[in-house]
Protein backbone atom coordinates (compact mmCIF):
# COMPACT_ATOMS: atom_id res chain seq x y z
CA UNK A 1 0.00 0.00 0.00
CA UNK A 2 2.77 2.30 0.32
CA UNK A 3 4.45 1.74 -2.00
CA UNK A 4 1.86 1.94 -4.28
CA UNK A 5 0.99 5.94 -2.74
CA UNK A 6 4.36 6.47 -3.50
CA UNK A 7 4.21 5.59 -6.97
CA UNK A 8 0.57 7.81 -7.72
CA UNK A 9 2.92 10.85 -5.91
CA UNK A 10 5.18 10.12 -8.47
CA UNK A 11 2.72 9.61 -11.86
CA UNK A 12 1.43 13.05 -10.78
CA UNK A 13 4.87 14.84 -10.27
CA UNK A 14 5.97 13.53 -13.82
CA UNK A 15 2.39 14.60 -15.05
CA UNK A 16 2.68 18.02 -14.06
CA UNK A 17 6.28 18.44 -15.67
CA UNK A 18 4.57 17.28 -18.69
CA UNK A 19 2.16 20.16 -18.29
CA UNK A 20 4.60 23.12 -17.25
CA UNK A 21 6.71 21.84 -20.18
CA UNK A 22 3.86 21.93 -22.67
CA UNK A 23 3.38 25.21 -21.24
CA UNK A 24 6.64 27.14 -21.34
CA UNK A 25 7.20 25.78 -25.50
CA UNK A 26 3.90 25.57 -27.13
CA UNK A 27 2.12 29.01 -25.56
CA UNK A 28 4.33 31.23 -27.45
CA UNK A 29 3.92 30.26 -30.78
CA UNK A 30 0.43 32.20 -30.85
CA UNK A 31 2.19 34.97 -30.34
CA UNK A 32 4.99 35.37 -32.94
CA UNK A 33 6.12 38.41 -33.81
CA UNK A 34 8.90 40.18 -35.67
CA UNK A 35 12.64 40.09 -34.08
CA UNK A 36 14.22 42.73 -32.71
CA UNK A 37 16.15 42.59 -35.94
CA UNK A 38 13.78 42.27 -38.15
CA UNK A 39 13.40 45.40 -40.63
CA UNK A 40 11.48 48.51 -39.35
CA UNK A 41 9.04 49.95 -42.35
CA UNK A 42 8.22 53.64 -41.47
CA UNK A 43 7.12 57.22 -43.58
CA UNK A 44 10.17 58.73 -44.76
CA UNK A 45 8.89 61.68 -42.32
CA UNK A 46 5.95 62.58 -39.73
CA UNK A 47 4.79 65.53 -41.63
CA UNK A 48 4.34 66.10 -45.65
CA UNK A 49 3.02 69.63 -46.32
CA UNK A 50 2.06 70.60 -50.13
CA UNK A 51 0.32 73.24 -52.17
CA UNK A 52 -3.46 73.20 -52.99
CA UNK A 53 -2.21 73.49 -56.15
CA UNK A 54 0.49 71.21 -56.34
CA UNK A 55 -2.04 68.40 -58.36
CA UNK A 56 -0.34 65.74 -56.61
CA UNK A 57 2.50 64.98 -53.36
CA UNK A 58 4.69 62.12 -53.30
CA UNK A 59 5.21 59.80 -50.02
CA UNK A 60 8.31 57.79 -49.42
CA UNK A 61 8.27 54.57 -47.50
CA UNK A 62 11.40 53.12 -46.84
CA UNK A 63 13.02 50.29 -44.83
CA UNK A 64 15.89 50.50 -42.36
CA UNK A 65 17.46 47.39 -43.72
CA UNK A 66 17.27 45.85 -47.32
CA UNK A 67 15.73 42.53 -47.04
CA UNK A 68 18.39 39.39 -47.63
CA UNK A 69 15.81 37.03 -48.86
CA UNK A 70 12.42 38.17 -48.40
CA UNK A 71 10.08 40.11 -50.10
CA UNK A 72 8.58 42.83 -47.51
CA UNK A 73 4.74 44.01 -48.32
CA UNK A 74 3.48 46.95 -46.26
CA UNK A 75 -0.36 48.25 -47.22
CA UNK A 76 -1.01 51.81 -46.97
CA UNK A 77 -4.04 53.97 -46.86
CA UNK A 78 -5.59 57.48 -46.44
CA UNK A 79 -8.02 58.74 -44.11
CA UNK A 80 -9.89 61.99 -43.75
CA UNK A 81 -8.45 64.46 -40.94
CA UNK A 82 -9.80 68.02 -41.62
CA UNK A 83 -9.44 67.76 -45.78
CA UNK A 84 -12.49 65.36 -47.00
CA UNK A 85 -11.93 63.10 -49.44
CA UNK A 86 -13.63 63.68 -52.75
CA UNK A 87 -13.51 67.44 -51.94
CA UNK A 88 -9.77 67.99 -51.11
CA UNK A 89 -7.52 64.48 -52.24
CA UNK A 90 -8.12 61.57 -53.64
CA UNK A 91 -8.60 58.36 -51.22
CA UNK A 92 -5.61 56.06 -51.79
CA UNK A 93 -5.32 52.17 -50.21
CA UNK A 94 -2.85 49.91 -51.89
CA UNK A 95 -0.03 47.98 -51.19
CA UNK A 96 3.81 48.75 -51.83
CA UNK A 97 6.24 45.59 -52.39
CA UNK A 98 10.04 45.64 -51.33
CA UNK A 99 12.14 43.08 -53.50
CA UNK A 100 14.77 41.46 -51.49
CA UNK A 101 17.75 44.32 -51.31
CA UNK A 102 15.36 47.64 -51.81
CA UNK A 103 14.53 49.88 -49.14
CA UNK A 104 12.39 52.59 -50.85
CA UNK A 105 9.05 52.81 -52.16
CA UNK A 106 6.77 55.69 -53.15
CA UNK A 107 2.99 56.34 -53.40
CA UNK A 108 0.88 59.75 -54.45
CA UNK A 109 -1.81 61.21 -52.86
CA UNK A 110 -3.93 63.35 -55.74
CA UNK A 111 -4.63 67.14 -54.45
CA UNK A 112 -7.65 68.69 -55.34
CA UNK A 113 -8.00 72.39 -55.91
CA UNK A 114 -11.19 73.95 -55.32
CA UNK A 115 -11.81 78.39 -55.32
CA UNK A 116 -12.49 78.61 -51.56
CA UNK A 117 -10.83 80.81 -49.16
CA UNK A 118 -10.27 78.31 -46.02
CA UNK A 119 -8.08 76.79 -43.50
CA UNK A 120 -5.04 74.41 -44.12
CA UNK A 121 -6.29 70.81 -44.11
CA UNK A 122 -5.08 67.96 -42.88
CA UNK A 123 -5.11 63.88 -44.37
CA UNK A 124 -4.22 61.18 -41.95
CA UNK A 125 -1.44 58.67 -43.93
CA UNK A 126 -1.49 55.02 -42.11
CA UNK A 127 0.67 51.80 -42.69
CA UNK A 128 -0.43 48.08 -41.79
CA UNK A 129 2.02 44.90 -42.05
CA UNK A 130 -0.13 42.15 -44.08
CA UNK A 131 2.06 39.86 -42.53
CA UNK A 132 3.52 41.41 -39.08
CA UNK A 133 5.92 38.73 -38.67
CA UNK A 134 8.50 39.69 -40.91
CA UNK A 135 8.93 43.32 -40.37
CA UNK A 136 8.17 45.66 -37.67
CA UNK A 137 6.36 49.26 -37.94
CA UNK A 138 8.35 52.43 -37.27
CA UNK A 139 7.58 55.46 -35.49
CA UNK A 140 6.88 58.08 -37.93
CA UNK A 141 3.14 56.01 -38.40
CA UNK A 142 0.79 57.01 -38.68
CA UNK A 143 1.95 60.42 -40.58
CA UNK A 144 0.23 63.54 -41.26
CA UNK A 145 -0.12 65.19 -44.58
CA UNK A 146 -1.50 69.29 -44.62
CA UNK A 147 -2.56 70.81 -47.52
CA UNK A 148 -2.27 74.24 -47.48
CA UNK A 149 -4.38 76.74 -48.85
CA UNK A 150 -3.81 78.89 -52.35
CA UNK A 151 -6.73 80.76 -52.44
CA UNK A 152 -7.15 84.76 -50.88
CA UNK A 153 -9.62 86.08 -49.07
CA UNK A 154 -12.91 87.33 -50.29
CA UNK A 155 -13.70 91.00 -50.40
CA UNK A 156 -16.58 92.42 -48.48
CA UNK A 157 -18.15 95.50 -49.88
CA UNK A 158 -21.61 97.50 -50.01
CA UNK A 159 -24.25 96.40 -52.76
CA UNK A 160 -23.69 100.13 -53.96
CA UNK A 161 -21.39 103.45 -53.31
CA UNK A 162 -24.85 105.40 -53.02
CA UNK A 163 -28.24 104.73 -51.55
CA UNK A 164 -31.29 107.10 -51.64
CA UNK A 165 -34.23 106.79 -49.42
CA UNK A 166 -37.53 109.11 -49.24
CA UNK A 167 -38.01 110.35 -46.04
CA UNK A 168 -41.65 109.43 -45.92
CA UNK A 169 -40.20 105.92 -47.03
CA UNK A 170 -39.62 104.96 -43.15
CA UNK A 171 -36.42 102.78 -43.89
CA UNK A 172 -34.29 101.00 -46.51
CA UNK A 173 -32.84 98.07 -46.77
CA UNK A 174 -28.69 98.18 -47.24
CA UNK A 175 -26.98 95.32 -48.68
CA UNK A 176 -23.26 93.74 -48.09
CA UNK A 177 -21.23 91.32 -50.07
CA UNK A 178 -18.68 89.02 -50.59
CA UNK A 179 -17.48 89.22 -53.88
CA UNK A 180 -16.59 85.55 -53.96
CA UNK A 181 -17.80 82.48 -51.55
CA UNK A 182 -15.52 81.82 -48.44
CA UNK A 183 -14.75 78.26 -46.56
CA UNK A 184 -14.39 80.37 -43.40
CA UNK A 185 -17.12 81.91 -41.88
CA UNK A 186 -16.63 86.11 -42.31
CA UNK A 187 -18.20 88.29 -39.77
CA UNK A 188 -18.00 92.24 -40.67
CA UNK A 189 -19.27 95.09 -38.43
CA UNK A 190 -21.26 98.47 -39.46
CA UNK A 191 -22.37 101.06 -37.79
CA UNK A 192 -23.59 105.08 -39.05
CA UNK A 193 -22.24 107.88 -38.76
CA UNK A 194 -23.51 111.70 -39.64
CA UNK A 195 -22.97 113.59 -42.16
CA UNK A 196 -25.13 116.25 -42.91
CA UNK A 197 -27.96 114.38 -41.22
CA UNK A 198 -28.61 113.64 -37.59
CA UNK A 199 -28.85 110.68 -35.60
CA UNK A 200 -32.02 111.10 -33.92
CA UNK A 201 -33.66 113.97 -35.36
CA UNK A 202 -33.22 112.63 -39.44
CA UNK A 203 -32.57 109.26 -38.82
CA UNK A 204 -32.02 106.41 -36.22
CA UNK A 205 -28.67 105.24 -35.26
CA UNK A 206 -27.78 101.54 -35.90
CA UNK A 207 -24.52 99.45 -35.75
CA UNK A 208 -24.58 95.41 -35.66
CA UNK A 209 -22.48 92.66 -36.89
CA UNK A 210 -23.62 90.76 -39.86
CA UNK A 211 -22.33 87.33 -40.68
CA UNK A 212 -21.68 84.69 -43.68
CA UNK A 213 -21.52 81.38 -42.94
Amino acid sequence: MHGLGKSRRSLAVALAGLLLFAVVVFAPLGRRTAALDSPTVDFSSHQYTTGEGSSKVTITVQLSVPSPGTTIDVDYATSDGSATAGEDYAAANETLTFPPGETSQTFDVTILEDDLDEDDEDVTLTLTLPDPNIANLGSNNPAVLTIQDNDGEPTVDWSSATYNVGEADGSKMIQVQLDTISGRTVEVFYGTANGSAEADKDYTAANGKLTFD
